[in-house]
């Protein structure tokens, strides 16, 4: 029982340590750029990933 006891403890005092929430994360502005970081990941890979040129048929001028 004194184990449990101890490590409870440690437990605690390590809580009492730990950082408290920042306002961005009670607000949820943390949320929305989190978000929006993986929207613009998500659109940067597809661009990426797109054809950038077509090839020219035979016999035909390219523009």
């Amino acid at each position: 029982m004194t184990l449990i006891n101890a490590l409870i403890a440690e437990v605690d005092s390590e809580l009492e340590r730990a950082a408290l929430p920042t306002s961005a994360l009670l607000d949820g502005s943390a949320a929305e750029r989190r978000r929006r970081r993986i929207e613009r990941r998500t659109v940067g890979a597809v661009v990426r990933i797109l054809p950038i040129h077509r090839p020219v048929p035979d016999g035909q001028e390219a523009a």
